[in-house]
């Protein structure tokens, strides 16, 4: 996945490849960097100092001498306070907000109410005032942010930092990096909703970071539609135009009326205690997942329902894909304890191919800010990377 150079023009590389070493294995010694990077231990020493120079890493103590004795290796690990990375999710009525540190840590986290509108500008101003209010409240200052990305539903080309098409936005061409930049003095990424979760699988979940092909679901806000991301040999695949991985229909009207209609003709018309549904029978599905976290047998049956339609979508996917795992992240992943069983099971039984069926699915742990988390991957990915920003001195 990282390249090493020996010379001064890849100098920067070696940096970006120690580096994102010592984010994987905190507490890592220099001999090991050496044999993971197959530099020369003076290249790799001189590396270290030049990045603790910066502030970035840090001495933490010792490790155990070899079995030939000696003196035992200087562990080395990130500066945690180095710098804070703001990251978002935007959907149609809430835009989800996290700061994490330079180690992955997540410092805080919080929903806050969005107002909908067809103008950019205005959403840009929404997103102003709430990162300025967190801001001032945590008493953050603009240079000790590292960056702040955000995952848009949608068609996003994040190499011009445009959103070509969002649907939930009702935006057309947007040069949303732009706009947004003109309100921030620190660096600014976006990217599809799901392609950033699927890089945050693989950034901030340590039991992927090795893992070379994932594909990630998103699914929010009653599971209108599906979100895809997938990692293929370490990169998102975005296709031609930056469109890859939207499933347009998971849950139509008319399926959910199927399966609420199923629920009322088990349980009863007053199945759901203390909850009123307009004429249509619309009931969202935070209402849902709390109602059968309290033992509500019809909301549990409905989920059970959604799992089997959404084991539906994964058989596809992982017979078109074949990936190492799947992960399944947004507001569904509050269910977890109810559908991850019926998912499992009929996604072994159902996949074509034998050598797929063990196929691992799993919920993210990041849970509803699994796109918001996401979105600080944006940042992270570019400083511990082979084409990240150069390190600066920010002490």
């Amino acid at each position: 996945m990282f390249k090493s150079g020996s010379t001064k023009l890849v100098k920067n590389l070696n940096q970006q490849h120690i580096l994102n070493l010592v984010r994987i294995h905190p507490g890592i010694s220099a001999t090991f960097l050496k044999e993971k990077t197959n530099l020369q231990m003076s290249t790799v020493l001189y590396t270290l100092k030049v990045l603790m120079g910066e502030g970035i890493v840090k001495e933490i103590g010792y490790g155990n001498s070899t079995v030939n004795g000696g003196k035992p290796p200087v562990l080395w690990d990130l500066v945690a306070d180095y710098g804070l990375i703001f990251g978002m999710e935007l959907l149609s009525s809430e835009a989800r907000l996290v700061l994490l540190n330079i180690k992955g840590e997540v410092k805080y986290k919080n929903i806050f109410p969005i107002q909908l509108s067809s103008d950019p500008n205005v959403i840009a101003n929404q997103i102003k005032d709430i990162v300025k209010k967190v801001q001032t409240k945590l008493h953050i200052l603009d240079n000790r942010i590292l960056g702040f990305g955000i995952g848009i539903p949608g068609t996003i080309d994040n190499e011009n930092g445009i959103i070509n098409y969002s649907y939930a936005l009702d935006f057309h061409n947007v040069d949303f990096c732009k706009i947004l930049s003109d309100s921030f003095p620190f660096h600014i990424e976006i990217d599809n909703d799901a392609n950033v979760g699927v890089l945050g699988v693989k950034w901030l979940d340590k039991e992927e970071y090795m893992t070379r092909h994932i594909l990630y679901l998103s699914i929010n806000k009653n599971f209108p539609s599906i979100g895809s991301g997938f990692l293929f040999d370490h990169k998102i695949y975005r296709g031609i135009n930056s469109a890859a991985g939207e499933i347009q229909s998971f849950i139509a009207k008319s399926m959910w009326n199927r399966i609420l209609n199923k629920a009322f003709k088990k349980f009863g018309v007053d199945c759901f205690d203390n909850i009123k549904l307009n004429n249509d029978k619309v009931i969202t599905q935070s209402i849902i997942i709390e109602q059968a976290k309290m033992g509500n047998m019809a909301s549990i049956f409905i989920l059970k329902e959604v799992g089997k339609e959404l084991s539906n979508k994964i058989v596809e996917l992982v017979n078109l894909l074949n990936p190492e795992v799947v992960v399944i992240g947004g507001d569904i992943s509050e269910a977890e304890e109810f559908i991850a069983p019926i998912i499992k099971e009929r996604v072994a039984s159902k996949v074509i191919s034998e050598v797929v069926k063990n196929t691992p699915i799993k919920f993210s742990p990041m849970g509803v800010y699994s796109g918001a988390i996401g979105g600080s991957a944006l940042i992270l990915k570019k400083y511990f990377t082979d084409n990240g920003f150069k390190i600066e001195n920010r002490k």
